[in-house]
């Protein structure tokens, strides 16, 4: 379970800010983790185009792409991906960070570090046996490496300026290290422009005889007029391929009895917003088996407002989620605002100075927010922020 990620200096993000998952005052759809920590399921962040939603996805992802190596940092020339912001001499050639907060297998742990194209300069790990942490490795620290704790460390003699610590951590059979990877594999990062390959995914699903039930049950419940979903294997080399996900809508006869059904294919017949849905099913049907936390970059788009929120309630019921995965999405479907107002720490705004940076912020930090009125109209009147400034609009001269 995610509880909170601090970004400083990436992309569109100059200064540290801080996402949480830990619910404020409200105790309405948590995961109550202990008598101290109450967790939202689900969070969505909203604002203006180009304020840095995707921003904050993104730096997930970075983070995840660097902790599981997927550059095979290998020599010690090798560069680490690195996008600090760039609109300020403060900062264009300045050091990235990451820190995140997350519990795995029952034990919470804080990872972070810092860094820039050639060299690791900070990295610690703590693991939380009891309320008190116990540092696994601080680069910081005088001696890095708790061998006390963790005797398996003593193995490690040095290692490169443009290595984590983590990464031989895991090569010597360290079980925090295993963990924090083992959480990051398992952290679920999708875009709206991932859809084709999120399809295939969800495609190769229909392959188990319960899974198929399943995809099969929500795509009737999303109300498409659909009455089966299958892969049509013929001439296809047992090749799981967008184009040959196949779905069936019944045919009626003028007292409107069904006499057959009629077969189209998903990727070109059916809407986008059908196609959207159900390439949307496996990074979700995933991370609610596994319990693990999904980033979906505009989920919302093409999906009606409605059907959204099912997704939503598919997180916030326990009965559907029982293993506490959690749901992040971007989107601009303003109507979650009152959907979400039950706990107003599921809500989150994005917005840009005129600087360019990206300014974040919960509507938990709004003190007195009137939540008998509608937050999508407060919201749109500007009393969160986070909109666009379209003043230039009026100007006739165009």
């Amino acid at each position: 379970m995610l509880v909170e990620f601090s970004i400083n200096n990436f992309k569109s993000i100059k200064d540290s800010v801080t996402f949480s998952m830990m619910s404020g005052k409200s105790t309405n759809n948590v995961i109550n983790v202990n008598e101290k920590l109450n967790l939202i399921s689900c969070a969505a962040i909203l604002g203006a185009n180009a304020s840095g939603k995707t921003t904050i996805i993104d730096a997930f992802a970075m983070m995840k792409r660097i902790v599981l190596n997927n550059d095979k940092i290998f020599l010690s020339s090798d560069e680490l991906p690195y996008n600090p912001f760039k609109l300020s001499t403060e900062t264009e050639n300045a050091s990235t960070s990451f820190d995140i907060v997350f519990i795995h297998n029952g034990r919470q742990y804080k990872y972070g570090f810092e860094y820039d194209k050639n060299k690791v300069y900070d990295e610690y790990l703590f693991e939380y046996k009891t309320i008190k942490p116990t540092c696994v490795f601080d680069m910081e620290k005088t001696v890095p490496l708790n061998k006390d704790a963790y005797p398996e460390l003593k193995e490690i003699k040095s290692k490169p300026d443009n290595y984590l610590y983590l990464w031989k951590c895991d090569q010597i059979g360290n079980e925090p290290a295993k963990n924090v990877l083992d959480y990051f594999k398992s952290m679920v990062i999708t875009y709206d422009v991932s859809s084709a390959l999120n399809a295939q995914l969800s495609a190769s699903l229909l392959n188990n005889e319960a899974l198929k039930e399943l995809i099969n049950s929500y795509m009737q419940k999303a109300d498409f007029g659909i009455s089966d979903v299958r892969i049509n294997n013929e001439n296809s080399d047992n090749k799981i391929d967008i184009n040959n996900i196949i779905v069936s809508h019944k045919k009626v006869d003028e007292k409107n009895g069904v006499t057959d059904f009629v077969d189209f294919h998903m990727n070109g017949d059916e809407s986008y917003g059908t196609y959207k849905f159900f390439s949307s099913l496996f990074p979700i049907l995933f991370a609610l088996a596994q319990g693990s936390v999904v980033l979906y970059d505009e989920l919302d788009a093409s999906l009606h407002p409605l059907l959204l929120r099912k997704l939503f309630d598919l997180f916030r019921n326990k009965e559907t989620n029982p293993n506490n995965a959690q749901l992040v999405i971007s989107c601009q479907d303003v109507s979650l605002l009152d959907f979400l107002k039950d706990n107003i720490s599921q809500i989150c705004f994005t917005q840009k100075d005129d600087n360019g940076q990206t300014i974040f912020h919960s509507l938990d930090e709004y003190s007195g927010v009137e939540l008998k009125k509608k937050l999508q109209d407060l919201y749109l009147l500007g009393s969160f922020d986070a909109i666009p400034r379209l003043e230039g609009f009026d100007d006739k001269k165009g």
